[in-house]
């Protein structure tokens, strides 16, 4: 079959109905093989007579099995899985944190701006497009070595491009581009713990399981959570939201903790701004709470790790600052992570391949999420989505600036969609407070003192 759509591929080209035919055929037949979630036909970059299938299987598959069906066909493929992990193949030339001229910054936004959606629209596996400031060895003895900015393009499988499309340019707005092998994928999973009183960080579950994040006094629902709009909703659901940019719930859409009958609210809204070159995009669901409510800052106690025994209960949140840029997040999934804040300033764009892999469609594409990097292991795995992240200040408060969004595959870097940018859609300043109210304190004193006063009265 290898030397058939080699000869196919010479005689009509790549893009030929002919070979469309072919391949349409061989990729129904390796769909059938048991575990195969998705599967496409791509030429390899360094021969475009060479045809390959890019096979997806799911987590746990027995690869094996998947390797001797694909051998049997006498066909060339490569295999990815689904999960979200971690390869350890980073560019070591890429530089996190340096000093970047504002020029180049507005130079990144405006390619980004201009180049996204028609790269989006061109590259069906294309799921992420972010600056990053590439660091140029310089051979001459004596000089230093250069930094400049490019940008990465993150695709389901480097070095394999989709027979129906071209490769990319090397430059795209006059900028050096690198080709990355990664997806954004969508942080939700399952997990179980149930609570007496719900808190920040612990499991939330509806359509699928992640973490709550937040909470705060809204004007007409009362206290409210907040968690990711994907761990909430249905993937009709999901394409609704798309459509309408916010759905109002009209009917009682329960939500549990950790998970089903254990019912701690309903969802009231669910935002989904796609977000631009200037504004920050989000995902955000809207929960109002009516049982278990919250009674203290405190996280729950990790399954796994270190209990740092942080408390978060000033309720501060506050944009990210240059020059406090270590960070910490409790998550479901991997409890207490540390990490550093990536150049808040870089710009990216980002879709969610993983909802609707079959059709090729992402359902959900954001703009200028903040890229955290882990000090160690992950910052944040399948679990942690809607997780909040935090600050230390300078009296060793914690300060709120986001929410875990998303990670990207084969890479340890997180996103987090900022907290000014959700208290800005929902028109509050700050998030719920655990701390004494000092008024009340006074009140509850002197209560005290004249319940004392009477009883020593009394025993006169």
């Amino acid at each position: 079959m290898d030397l058939k759509l080699r000869a196919v591929c010479q005689q009509f080209g790549r893009k030929s109905k002919e070979m469309k035919s072919l391949c349409d055929d061989v990729c129904i037949t390796i769909s059938a093989i048991e575990g195969v979630s998705h599967v496409y036909a791509a030429f390899k970059e360094s021969d475009e007579m060479a045809v390959a299938f890019v096979v997806t299987v799911g987590s746990g598959v027995k690869l094996f099995e998947i390797e001797t069906c694909l051998d049997d066909l006498a066909i060339d493929y490569v295999i990815k899985c689904e999960e979200f992990k971690h390869d350890g193949n980073e560019d070591n030339h890429t530089q996190q944190n340096v000093p970047i001229q504002e020029e180049a910054i507005i130079m990144l936004r405006d390619c980004i701006k201009e180049h996204a959606d028609q790269l989006f629209s061109e590259h069906r596996y294309l799921s992420i497009i972010k600056g990053f400031i590439y660091k140029v060895n310089n051979s001459n003895p004596g000089n230093n070595d250069l930094n400049e900015v490019r940008l990465a393009m993150y695709v389901h499988a480097k070095g394999y491009i989709p027979i129906e499309e071209e490769p990319f340019t090397k430059k795209i707005g006059g900028i050096d581009i690198n080709v990355c092998e990664g997806e954004f994928i969508l942080l939700g999973k399952h997990a179980d713990e149930v609570l007496d009183h719900i808190s920040m960080g612990c499991q939330v579950s509806r359509h699928q399981s992640g973490t709550l994040g937040l909470f705060f006094e809204h004007a007409h629902y009362g206290l409210c959570g907040i968690t990711s709009a994907h761990v909430l909703l249905t993937d009709i659901e999901l394409q609704q939201l798309k459509q309408r940019g916010k759905i109002v719930a009209s009917e009682i859409l329960e939500v549990f903790q950790p998970s089903s009958p254990n019912k701690i609210g309903t969802i009231k809204e669910v935002i989904y701004k796609e977000g631009d070159s200037s504004n920050r995009g989000l995902e955000i669901g809207l929960i109002a709470i009516e049982t278990r409510t919250p009674i203290h800052g405190k996280f729950p106690k990790p399954r796994t790790g270190a209990d740092l025994e942080l408390k978060y209960s000033s309720g501060r949140a506050d944009e990210i600052r240059q020059n406090n840029l270590s960070c910490v997040k409790f998550g479901v999934a991997t409890g207490y992570t540390k990490g550093t804040i990536v150049n808040k300033s870089l710009p990216n764009a980002m879709r969610s391949l993983q909802w609707n892999l079959n059709s090729g469609t992402a359902t959900i594409a954001l703009y200028n999420q903040v890229e955290i990097q882990p000090m160690s292991g992950f910052f944040a795995v399948s679990g942690d989505s809607g997780a909040p992240v935090f600050v230390i200040d300078g009296d060793g408060e914690l300060v709120c600036v986001g929410i875990v969004s998303g990670g990207i595959n084969q890479s340890p870097n997180v996103m987090v969609t900022p907290i000014a940018a959700i208290l800005e859609e929902f028109g509050i300043s700050k998030l719920k407070s655990f701390t004494p109210d000092l008024e009340q304190m006074k009140q509850n004193i002197e209560q005290i003192y004249q319940w004392l006063l009477q009883t020593r009265n009394e025993t006169k």
